[in-house]
């Protein structure tokens, strides 16, 4: 099945959106409610979400492991649903004219899993606006 990609560039320095992204405080910012992350390869990776919150509707968590880090540039995570569903996530980092470009790859869906796919590919595009909106006060 093919990846969900979404790119966007975002008015901040690599550095800032690293931290946005390699620290517990910084995804609690723009992604979810809680965050648990250790930017080490092997390291913890664990996002959660209430009910409450705007995002998503019901609540859920995701739990993995970092794969691959290469400060500022590059974050490989496992990204583990609770309905069994264990997929790759890819965060790089690039720099642009006008800040920075971030490249969010989504892979590793098995075939028939359309709706879990569709889901990631519309979570993302939103979460990395929300990114950029956080980053760019």
């Amino acid at each position: 099945m093919a990846p969900v990609i979404h790119s966007l560039v975002i008015p901040a320095t690599r550095d800032a959106i690293w931290e946005a992204l390699t620290t517990a405080s910084g995804l609690a910012r723009w992604l979810c409610g809680d965050a648990r992350i250790e930017p080490v390869v092997g390291g913890v990776f664990e996002l959660a979400w209430d009910a409450d919150e705007p995002r998503p509707a019901v609540s859920r968590a995701v739990r993995g492991t970092v794969r691959f880090l290469d400060r500022p540039r590059l974050l490989e995570v496992t990204w583990a649903e609770e309905e069994g569903l264990t997929t790759e996530l890819r965060l790089e980092i690039v720099p642009s004219l006008d800040g920075a470009a971030v490249t969010l790859t989504h892979d590793g869906f098995p075939p028939g899993v359309n709706r879990a796919r569709d889901a990631c590919d519309r979570g993302w595009g939103a979460a990395l606006r929300r990114l950029r909106d956080v980053l760019a006060r």
